[in-house]
Order: structure tokens, then C-alpha cells, then sequence
């Protein structure tokens, strides 16, 4: 390439010398701004330049003038061509990448969502299928052959016992559901969590006793709290259930309640067998039992 620089005036700047064509481009570039001219020499090439008008702070015009040989130019256009491809191609390649990218964060949420549905209703289907099959064994047992009536009546309780059973998970189900559409009426209200763990740790003794564990508190420090007495009841009664069911015959279950530095924390300890380390990132997950016997809640 070759580069030259006129004035305002058409003067050669830079370099020494220039061809008359050419300054005779830079002079009608002052008034047209951009011009591209071609001139062929006497030795047979052809030359191609560009003009191009500009101004400097100053207020002054100038005119840059770029020359190159049309030989050296077509020289060029492959290996341009090929980096003008390359950069293409490699920009596709970005676009399409960063594109899969973007579309499956943005999926995610939606993928998470039908999983969450489907793993839902695997498990709801799960809960129902025990005591359905129950009501079913015991009516088949009872149509098989004529029964006197205590037969019969005993056959009713039990139904009547899987029934209730049914209803429960029904009802749980029920409430999973609105909380999660955003339909559970929460009334949030303020109470002092150690008289309502102390209401519910005295029910809870009746479950104990047919198993013969002993519920008792060891802590029970004033804690004021913002919240829904109902559903914290609820809270409280399952973690309970949990500790008296899952605790050996003859244990104990100890329940404490205290304020650590500003906040309330509730604890309830029992001498079961714990909960294993693979299985504590799964603890929140609906239905799911840590006993390896059972794996999901039948």
C-alpha cells in the first residue's frame, strides 16, 4: 500500500511526490469526500485508489489517499475471502452455541417444573396404591364365602381403618397442592413457639405410649415468633410423629426450644438409627424415607 496526504488545497503533504492522477483524485475528493479512481501506467499496471476527505480539530480539511497495485489487491481476495469466511463460520458457530445456551438456562426452570410434576404424581400415586389395595383384599376376603356378623363387623373396621388412612393422604395431598399454587390461606400472626411446642409435645405422649417411648423437654426457653400457629402445629406434631415412630421400643424423645442469638431454633432429638450422609440432600423431598427397606414412603 501506498499512502499520501493533500492539504485543503490539494498540496502534497506527505510523502516528497505523488502522480498527477492521484492529485488530481485528492482535489475532486475535497469536494466529493470519498472517491475510488483506477489508472493504468505505461509500464501496463493497473493502480486503484481511495480518496477520502476528513477534518481535523483545527477546522482544517485533509485528504488521505490509499494506492495499491491491482495485481497485489487480487492477491489478496483468497486469503480475505477465507478469513472473511472463517470469521464468519466461527461466529455462527458462536451464535449457535451461545443460543443453545441461552434456550436450555431458560428451559431449565420450565424442565424442572414437569419433573417436579411427574416425580408429584409418581409419589401421590404411591401413597394411594397401599390402602386402596387394603379396602380391596379385605372386600375380596369378605364376598369369597358367607361370614357371621363379628366377621363381617371386623372386616368393616378395618376397612373403615384404611379409609381414614385414605382420606389423610388425600388431605395431604390437598394442602401440597394449594400451597404450591399459591392458595394456602396463611394467617401469620405473633405467638411464643415454647407454648406451642409444649401443647403439642403433650399430645404427642399418646403416641409414645403404645410404644413405650417417653417424650420429655429438656429445654424450653421464652421464643417469641411471627407465624401460622396452625401450620407450625402441623410442623411441630410431624417432626414428633417422626421421632416416636423411627425411635426403638423403650427410648426417649427429647424436645427443646431456644433463642440463638436473635433467632428461635427448635430441636428434637430421638435414639433412632439417624439418617444416613448420601441421603441428607434428599431429606426435603416429598414422601422420601432414608430407610433403605422402604426407599419412598409406600
Amino acid at each position: 500500500r501506498r499512502l499520501y496526504l493533500f492539504d485543503d488545497h490539494g498540496r502534497l503533504v506527505h510523502p516528497n511526490a505523488a502522480a498527477p492522477w492521484l492529485q488530481q483524485l485528492a482535489a475532486r475528493a475535497l469536494k466529493a469526500q470519498n472517491l475510488l479512481g483506477e489508472h493504468g501506467d505505461s509500464a501496463g499496471q493497473t493502480w486503484r485508489a481511495f480518496a477520502r476527505r476528513f477534518r481535523l480539530s483545527d477546522g482544517r480539511d485533509y485528504v488521505g489517499v490509499s494506492a495499491a497495485d491491482m495485481i497485489e489487491i487480487e492477491r489478496e481476495y483468497p486469503g480475505l475471502l477465507l478469513a472473511f469466511g472463517s470469521a464468519a463460520a466461527l461466529a455462527l458457530a458462536l451464535v449457535g452455541v451461545g443460543g443453545w445456551l441461552l434456550a436450555r438456562r431458560s428451559t431449565e426452570p420450565v424442565r424442572d417444573a414437569f419433573q417436579s410434576m411427574r416425580g408429584f404424581m409418581a409419589d401421590a400415586a404411591h401413597e394411594l396404591r397401599t390402602p386402596v389395595a387394603v379396602i380391596k383384599g379385605h372386600a375380596e376376603v369378605a364376598l369369597r364365602q358367607p361370614r357371621d356378623s363379628t366377621e363381617y363387623v371386623e372386616i368393616l373396621r378395618a376397612i373403615h381403618g384404611e379409609a381414614a388412612r385414605l382420606g389423610g393422604i388425600l388431605e395431604n395431598l390437598l394442602t401440597i397442592a394449594r400451597a404450591d399454587a399459591g392458595a394456602w390461606p396463611i394467617r401469620v400472626e405473633s405467638l411464643y413457639i415454647d407454648d406451642l411446642l409444649l401443647d403439642v409435645t403433650g399430645n404427642a405422649r399418646a403416641l409414645g405410649s403404645s410404644k413405650g417411648v417417653t417424650l420429655h423437654v429438656t429445654e424450653l426457653e421464652e421464643a417469641p415468633v411471627q407465624g401460622d400457629p396452625e401450620l407450625l402445629r402441623q410442623l411441630l406434631m410431624i417432626l414428633l410423629d417422626n421421632a416416636v415412630k423411627f425411635s426403638p421400643a423403650g427410648g426417649s424423645v427429647g424436645v427443646a426450644a431456644r433463642r440463638l442469638r436473635g433467632d428461635v431454633c427448635v430441636s428434637v432429638t430421638d435414639a433412632g438409627l439417624g439418617i444416613a450422609a448420601e441421603q441428607l440432600p434428599r431429606v426435603f423431598d416429598r414422601f422420601y424415607r432414608g430407610d433403605a427397606a422402604h426407599g419412598r414412603a409406600a
